[in-house]
C-alpha cells in the first residue's frame, strides 16, 4: 500500500528487503548454499555379492528443528524421528539468513482477505500493475510492466497509485442460474434431460465461467472447486463411494475422460473463457485448464491465450499447486509455450516460492520439464540443480512409516470450506518420477543433485523397510535401482556409492519386482560396471 505523499510504506520496503533476490531484475539470486556433499565410494563390481553398508554423510551434531527464521544461519535437516538411533543424519541445508520465516498454516485469513482485495482491485503506478503474491510465499507487494514484461518486487516508482475498476462477471437468467451444482452435475450426465431443459453446451459453458468468475479461491484443491465444477464428476465429500478404497479418481487403468462433461461443452467454455481471462481468478483459470488436461480434450488457442495471460505478472499470485499443476497441463497437452516455462522456471527459483514446495509440487514440476526439455532458457537448465538443493528436507525430516508431513517439516494448507489438508509425503514412486527426470536432463553433474540422491537412496530404503504396503508399488525400488544403475553408466559422481548401498538390501531391492524389471535392471548393472571399468 502507498503512504499519503505517494512514498512505498515503511512496512512494504520491510517485508520486500527480507525476500532475496527479488531486485529489479528477476535474477535467480540468493539461491539457498548447496548441500553438503557426501564422498564418494568406488564402485564395488558384482550387484549380487553382500557388501557392508558403510555410513555415506558425515554425522553433524544433533538438531531437531529446521530453522528458517531471519535470524538463523544454517537450516539443517529436521530429525528423522523414524530412522533407528545411529541411523540419524543431519544434512546442512541452506543459508536462510535474512529471509522472513516461512508459513506455518500457509496463510493467515488476514493475509487472504488483503491478497483476494488485491486481485479484486489491482492499483496502476505509472507503467506498472501493481498486486500481491500468495500468502503461502510470504504476501509480498510485486509489480508488472507490460511493455518490458519485468516483474518486480520491489517499487519501481513514487507515483500515486490508481486503484483499477473491478471487472463485472457475466450474468445469469433463468433456470440455469437456479439449479444447484450438484443437480448441474446430474443433469450433465443425462443427454435426454438436458434437451428437455433446452440446455445447450453454449448455456452450459455460460454457467461455468460465471462459476468461476464469481468464486475467489485460497488454494488449487479439489475440497473447494468440488462445489462449483459441476462438468466434474466427482462424487460430494462424505458420500460412502466418493472413492473406491481411496485410490482416487486416475488410478491406473481409469478412463479419465468418463469423469468429465463431453467436448462439446468444453470448447464452449474455451470460446468464452478465453475473452474474459481477467475476470477469472488465476488459480481458477488453472483448474479450469486441468479439467481440459484431465478430460482430453485439447483447446489449444485457449490454452495459449490463457498461458500469455498467466505471464503478464501473474504466475506469483499462484499457489504452490496452481503453480505446478500449470506447467504440468502444457506438458500433458504437450504444448510448448516457451514463454510461459521460462517465466514460470523463474519464478520456481524464488527462494520463498521453492521452499514452499511440496512432495508432489516437486513431482509436478519435475514430469513438466523433463518433457520440456533443457537448452531453452538459462533459467530452465538451473531449475533441476536448484530443486535438488530444497528436496531432501522433505526427505530427510519426514517419518517414512506416514504419509502425511509434519507441520514442522511443512506446512499445511486451509481450504475454503474450512479443511485443513497435510501435505502428502513422498512415495518411492513418486521419487522414481523425479529421479528420472534428473538422468532425462544430464543433471548429475550439479553437487546438489549428487546430495538429493544421496538423500533419495536413503528415503527409498528407509520406506522399503517401513512404509505400509499400500504406500507402496510393486517393483518401485527395483525401479529407483535402475536409476540408480543408469546414473552410474553415465558417470555421474557418487552413483557407485548409492549402488552399494541398494546392493547391501537385495532382498529389498528384489521382492515384488517384475521379471522384466529385474531383467532391466541386470542389464543396467552391466553397462555400470563397463562404465566403470573403463574410466
Amino acid at each position: 500500500m502507498f503512504a499519503p505523499n505517494g512514498q512505498l510504506a515503511t512496512v512494504h520496503r520491510a517485508r520486500t528487503a527480507w525476500a532475496l533476490g527479488l531486485g529489479r531484475a528477476p535474477l535467480l539470486t540468493g539461491a539457498p548454499r548447496a548441500p553438503f556433499e557426501p564422498r564418494p565410494r568406488p564402485f564395488l563390481g558384482r550387484w549380487f555379492r553382500a557388501a557392508s553398508l558403510a555410513p555415506c554423510v558425515v554425522l553433524r551434531k544433533k538438531l531437531s528443528l529446521w530453522s528458517d527464521g531471519p535470524s538463523g544461519n544454517t537450516a539443517l535437516a529436521p530429525k528423522s524421528r523414524g530412522l533407528p538411533k545411529g541411523r540419524r543424519s543431519h544434512r546442512r541445508l541452506h543459508s536462510t539468513a535474512k529471509l522472513p520465516a516461512m508459513s506455518k498454516d500457509g496463510g493467515s485469513q488476514e493475509e487472504f482477505e488483503e491478497y483476494w482485495k488485491w486481485f479484486k482491485e489491482p492499483r496502476q503506478v505509472g507503467e506498472w500493475i501493481e498486486r500481491r503474491s500468495h500468502p503461502q510465499v510470504n504476501l509480498l507487494p510485486y509489480w508488472y510492466h507490460s511493455l518490458s514484461d519485468e516483474t518486480v518486487f520491489e517499487a519501481p516508482s513514487t507515483e500515486e497509485a490508481k486503484v483499477l475498476e473491478p471487472l463485472e462477471p457475466l450474468e445469469l437468467q433463468g433456470p440455469i442460474a437456479s439449479l444447484s451444482v450438484p443437480e448441474l452435475r446430474s443433469k450433465l450426465q443425462d443427454p435426454e434431460e438436458l434437451q428437455r431443459l433446452e440446455f445447450t453446451d453454449a448455456l452450459l459453458a455460460r454457467r461455468a465461467v460465471w462459476e468461476y468468475e464469481t468464486f475467489i479461491p485460497r488454494v488449487l484443491s479439489w475440497h473447494d472447486f468440488q462445489y462449483n465444477t459441476f462438468w466434474f464428476f466427482i462424487k460430494e465429500r462424505g458420500s460412502k463411494d466418493r472413492r473406491e478404497e481411496k485410490r482416487g479418481y486416475f488410478g491406473p487403468g481409469a478412463d479419465d475422460s468418463k469423469m468429465f462433461a463431453h467436448e462439446g461443452f468444453f470448447m464452449e467454455v474455451a470460446h468464452l473463457a478465453s475473452q474474459r481471462l481477467e475476470r477469472i481468478h488465476p488459480i481458477n483459470l488453472v483448474y479450469l485448464l486441468w479439467t481440459f488436461t484431465r478430460a482430453g480434450v485439447q483447446a489449444h488457442d485457449f490454452f495459449n491465450k490463457a498461458a500469455d495471460h498467466f505471464c503478464n505478472g501473474l504466475l506469483p499470485s499462484l499457489d504452490r499447486c496452481g503453480l505446478c499443476t500449470l506447467v504440468w497441463c502444457f506438458s500433458r497437452q504437450r504444448l510448448r509455450h516457451q514463454r510461459l516455462f521460462e517465466k514460470a522456471a523463474v519464478e520456481l527459483q524464488r527462494t520463498l516460492r521453492v521452499r514452499s514446495l511440496a512432495p508432489r509440487n516437486f513431482q509436478n514440476t519435475m514430469i513438466a520439464y523433463r518433457w520440456f526439455g533443457r537448452g531453452h532458457h538459462e533459467a530452465v537448465d538451473a531449475l533441476p540443480p536448484t530443486l535438488a538443493q530444497w528436496l531432501p528436507r522433505l526427505l530427510d525430516g519426514h517419518d517414512e512409516r506416514t504419509p502425511k508431513l509434519r507441520k514442522e517439516v511443512m506446512f499445511s494448507y486451509t481450504c475454503q470450506d474450512g479443511s485443513v489438508v497435510p501435505a502428502d509425503a513422498f512415495r518411492i514412486n513418486g521419487l522414481n518420477l523425479i529421479a528420472r527426470g534428473f538422468l532425462h536432463l544430464d543433471a548429475g553433474s550439479a553437487p546438489s543433485v549428487e546430495a538429493c540422491f544421496e538423500s533419495m537412496t536413503d528415503y527409498v530404503l528407509r520406506s522399503g523397510r517401513r512404509s505400509p504396503n499400500w504406500m507402496r508399488s510393486d517393483g518401485d525400488l527395483c525401479q529407483f535401482a535402475l536409476v540408480v544403475a543408469e546414473a552410474a553408466a553415465k558417470g555421474w559422481p557418487g552413483a557407485a556409492s548409492w549402488l552399494e548401498r541398494l546392493e547391501a538390501q537385495l532382498q529389498l531391492i528384489r521382492a515384488n519386482a517384475r521379471p522384466r524389471e529385474l531383467s532391466q535392471l541386470e542389464t543396467a548393472l552391466e553397462h555400470a560396471k563397463m562404465a566403470a571399468s573403463a574410466s
